[in-house]
């Protein structure tokens, strides 16, 4: 499911909608328009939306596991601050216990598993956690990498692109993304950082491989009160 070319349920396309709803409903309330309440009380929609992402969008085992968990841990949160079904929260909060260690074994036993990529378009998201990830394809076409809340490094030296360019489009909320890139790539930033960082920590190689020409890696995306940096 996509609008313009870009997935509804992305990770970044939930947050910004949950930004501009929970803005047009404060300024309703601001002219006595409507009562929004305690908008805080709603945040666990985000958990449930990032699950149906999870689901929907990509398909795979773990993604139906991990997916199913954020929802349950979203409708469970939102229960206990709205008390839909009157479930106390010494119930509750066993429950989310388990929820996330079943969260974190899966995440572990599949994460051997997949931290090497051979496909051609880098698509790669975190919430609360991270890790490292290799790709090895050498026919790369561009990717996007999203974080949340948490810490990922992704090794691109074993990769090329297909072509002379591509772009890698990032978006970090209160996280951190290190890539690693071949020595014979160049670098272009066209990212914006709000309350973080975005660097350019590659030296420049003026020969290049030899014999090889050298290729652009540009980056773009938001990173808001984190940090990128790209190296070599």
């Amino acid at each position: 499911m996509s609008i313009q070319g870009r997935r509804i349920f992305d990770t970044r396309n939930i947050i910004a909608f949950s930004i501009i709803l929970a803005g047009v409903l404060l300024l309703l309330q601001n002219y006595g328009l409507i009562a929004a309440g305690n908008l805080w009380a709603w945040w666990p929609v985000i958990l449930i939306f990032m699950g149906l992402g999870h689901i929907l969008e990509k398909g795979s085992k773990k993604s139906m596991v991990n997916g199913s968990i954020l929802i349950l841990i979203g409708v469970m949160i939102l229960d206990n601050n709205l008390d839909l079904f009157h479930i106390r929260w010494e119930h509750l909060w066993p429950i989310l216990l388990i929820l996330f260690g079943i969260l974190i074994l899966t995440h572990h036993s599949w994460h051997r598993e997949q931290n090497k990529f051979n496909e051609d378009f880098i698509d790669i998201s975190s919430f609360l956690g991270g890790g490292r990830h290799q790709v090895g394809s050498t026919k790369l076409t561009g990717g996007k990498v999203s974080t949340v809340m948490g810490g990922m490094t992704l090794d691109l030296r074993q990769a090329d692109m297909q072509g002379s360019s591509m772009v890698l489009d990032l978006f970090s909320l209160m996280g951190g993304i290190d890539i690693f890139i071949p020595g014979s790539w160049d670098v272009i930033m066209q990212g914006m950082p709000i309350l973080g960082s975005m660097e350019n920590k590659t030296f420049s190689h003026e020969s290049g491989t030899a014999g090889q020409t050298r290729k652009q890696l540009i980056i773009k995306g938001l990173v808001i009160l984190g940090g990128v940096e790209v190296k070599n």
